[in-house]
């Protein structure tokens, strides 16, 4: 039950994170998120007294799989940091004509506590 928190906590603050070191390029941040996690395997698998490396037959599945997980993590950190430069230009710059007063603007920027 731990580890399934854990994995829950790790998933949810994975954003807040990848946005936080966003001076970096995505390569960086990607080989960062993967030392850690390899830190968090040897560490856990040293807790619960597992064998850290994997068979000498299994190693070149195991790479593939780290390979993989590690364009996954690329594409997903390059892509939130798209989204997140896409959502500051929707959200900055008004449409052409758009009013930057009244009551409807109030309310997108103060929300409920809009007078």
């Amino acid at each position: 039950m731990l580890l399934a928190i854990l994995a829950v906590f790790a998933f949810a603050t994975s954003p807040i994170f990848v946005l936080a070191a966003a001076p970096l390029s995505a390569f960086v941040i990607t080989c960062g998120r993967m030392a850690v996690g390899a830190l968090w395997v040897i560490f856990l698998g040293r807790l619960y007294r597992q064998p850290i490396l994997p068979n000498p037959a299994d190693r070149p599945l195991f790479v593939g799989i780290g390979l993989i997980t590690a364009l996954h993590f690329l594409s997903y950190i390059a892509s939130l940091s798209f989204l997140h430069r896409l959502a500051e230009l929707h959200h900055h710059r008004p449409i052409p004509g758009h009013r930057l007063h009244g009551p409807h603007f109030r309310r997108a920027v103060l929300g409920d506590a809009a007078p």
